[in-house]
């Protein structure tokens, strides 16, 4: 039996051979735990998939995020400067998040964190261009940054 070459179709067939209930697919990848969120990982980091793939695989290990907060931390900075815009938008968002979380919650730490650096990642990524809204949003963390 072939596997078929896109990441969600090669998961679901994964998960149908296995002989799971069809449950929607981000219950699909929380349900793995670990094994999941190393497979939204690499398809993040190997860019393996089209953009709204991409984008969505980011938006589930963010959620995933508790299984290794480290990897997810070192990926975002090459999204954040992506050249295409969705995914460039939903990793600065991402990151604004993270960064606000660092500073409030002990247990959301991103590892290794340098504030300096993630705000320069983040005027970058402004000046190539996102959608008004992440850019308030970013200015905003931007503003209260030292």
């Amino acid at each position: 039996m072939n596997t078929p070459k896109n990441p969600w179709r090669r998961l679901k067939a994964e998960r149908a051979r296995a002989g799971s209930l069809p449950y929607p697919v981000q219950d699909e990848f929380t349900s793995l735990k670990a094994e999941g969120f190393d497979f939204v990982m690499n398809i993040v980091e190997q860019r393996d998939g089209s953009t709204r793939q991409l984008v969505n695989a980011l938006l589930m290990a963010f959620t995933m995020r508790s299984w290794d907060r480290i990897r997810l931390a070192r990926a975002l900075p090459s999204l954040c400067i992506h050249n295409e815009s969705g995914l460039r938008e939903t990793a600065v968002r991402i990151l604004v998040v993270l960064l606000n979380l660092n500073r409030r919650a002990p247990g959301e730490r991103i590892p290794y964190d340098d504030a300096r650096s993630c705000a320069a990642l983040l005027r970058e990524a402004l000046a190539l261009g996102v959608q008004e809204d992440t850019a308030a949003f970013a200015l905003e963390y931007l503003a209260l940054t030292p």
